[in-house]
């Protein structure tokens, strides 16, 4: 196979403005970092489109080899990006552990507003000094040496990036390249109600583009396959299809790792006494509110013997009723606790110390969170509906997200039945999960399906190559 160029521009973006790795971002440096170290830089080369430049320039993939630590500010130095807001990182544990991580940038700003006047002596006393890192380095600042049959991997989602997609067009002309795109789901189109206003408008034309600058198309499950299926059989498109999924595994990190040395005080103190775990963007898809009405419930039922439900995750949006019951409730009394942004290290701890997580979203592209509590060995309970049952498999238990007596049930087994849960606990802890290894392999093979003749024929229309219809349509059965 030729080499491989991955798109990071929607990774740069994100990384500007957020000091840990969540989702997409997660999934597209585990990728790079697999693939680079096993192939080589001068196989695996990265790519972004430079806003001041106005084309694509290529970075140095160093940065993934060997034992990668996301550091947002190293990150964003080393390709030459200016990061948003630049806050030390002894001054974000000094902000977690005095105000929480709400609001920790507005917070932040006031602190060093405070210490510029006077004179330095807030830092010195709390023990903060802030080194201001060196100029940027610059990307490789040449024109890609792209040459025909080479692939452009595009696993982020740059919507609206009207330009890059400029750019797409003209190498794809003008120097024979593939693209390939990674879908990871089509929840503004299939599931608008959970998405705020514009945003299935503005995906619906992403798509559009996309797939018009796209030689072949991936997806993260059969799931996501079949409602991608159904998008271009509607628009009368002839477009290769093939499934990947995602993994189980936790970034890089082993399924015995644990670093209390990167635990904040406060993350410690939320999980004193025993909890259950909802990992993920606080916003209406997660369905939230019915896990904390289903908790008040709980609550009625066990009194003081009621686990902590902790949540653990960025503040989304389309959620006013799940801040009213916090608000109305004073946080169920105490019983629900919400850890907003925990880095990695932190949500290790709380994956690895729960009694089981629990995840009643209505829609997923794939549903890292049921994985990722599977890799570090605790029960999960998730809900039957699109991916999920791909990601759970016979490890998990399963609610209709729709029903909150199912939930209930559910959840109250968990906590009741010690002997059933830690039974789940050990028949989770014995099997073999997907790492990130697998799915860097499976990537590499479905890439070069692409260099094959018979790829992009037509002679199959919509062909998905891992997964049949009749699996898609089992999958969701």
């Amino acid at each position: 196979m030729n080499t491989v160029y991955f798109d990071i521009g929607d990774t740069l973006r994100y990384s500007r403005s957020n000091r840990t790795l969540t989702g997409i971002q997660r999934f597209v440096t585990q990728a790079i970092i697999h693939l680079v170290n096993k192939y080589g830089l001068d196989r695996i080369k990265l790519i972004a489109y430079h806003p001041r430049k106005k084309r694509l320039v290529c970075y140095d993939a160093s940065y993934f080899l060997g034992e990668f630590d996301f550091d947002r500010n190293c990150f964003l130095h080393h390709f030459g990006v200016r990061r948003q807001f630049l806050i030390p990182p002894k001054l974000v544990s000094y902000v977690d552990d005095k105000y929480g991580s709400r609001w920790k940038d507005l917070i932040s700003a006031g602190l060093l507003l405070k210490n510029l006047l006077s004179g330095g002596r807030t830092f010195r006393k709390n023990g903060i000094a802030i080194t201001w890192p060196e100029k940027p380095a610059a990307p490789v600042d040449a024109d890609i040496q792209l040459k025909p049959g080479d692939i452009i991997f595009v696993g982020g989602a740059p919507w609206g990036a009207l330009p890059f997609y400029t750019e797409l067009q003209r190498l794809r002309q003008s120097r024979g390249v593939h693209v390939c795109h990674y879908i990871h789901d089509l929840i503004p189109i299939v599931a608008p109600q959970y998405c705020v206003s514009k945003l299935s408008k503005k995906f619906g034309n992403w798509l559009t583009m996309m797939v018009d600058q796209s030689d072949y198309l991936l997806t993260n499950s059969v799931a996501s396959a079949k409602d991608l299926h159904q998008w271009l059989a509607d628009k009368g498109v002839l477009i290769d299809v093939g499934v990947v999924r995602l993994a189980h595994q936790f970034a890089d990190k082993s399924r015995e790792y644990i670093d209390l040395g990167r635990v904040s005080n406060r993350v410690r103190n939320e999980a004193r006494l025993p909890y259950a775990l909802c990992v993920g963007t606080l916003d209406a898809r997660k369905n939230i509110w019915t896990l904390a009405n289903v908790w008040m419930e709980v609550h009625a039922r066990l009194g003081v013997a009621t686990p902590r439900l902790i949540f653990a995750g960025k503040s989304g949006g389309m959620k006013e009723d799940f801040d009213a019951f916090i608000k109305a409730t004073g946080s169920l009394y105490g019983y629900i606790r919400i850890i907003d942004g925990p880095s990695d290290d932190e949500l290790v701890y709380l994956y690895r110390n729960c009694l089981f997580s629990i995840y009643p979203s209505y829609i997923e592209g794939w549903g890292l969170p049921i994985g990722e509590c599977l890799w570090f060995g605790r029960p999960v309970i998730c809900s039957n509906t699109s991916s999920m049952p791909e990601v759970g498999g016979d490890l998990a238990d399963y609610v209709d997200p729709t029903r909150p007596e199912t939930i209930l049930q559910a959840v109250l087994r968990m906590i009741e039945d010690v002997d059933y849960r830690e039974r789940r606990a050990a028949q989770i802890s014995r099997a073999h999960l997907r790492s990130w290894t697998d799915f860097a392999e499976d990537l590499w093979r479905e890439l070069s399906k692409i260099s094959s003749a018979n790829v992009f024929s037509g002679a199959n229309p919509m062909n998905i190559p891992c997964y049949s219809q009749k699996d898609c349509d089992a999958a969701n059965a």
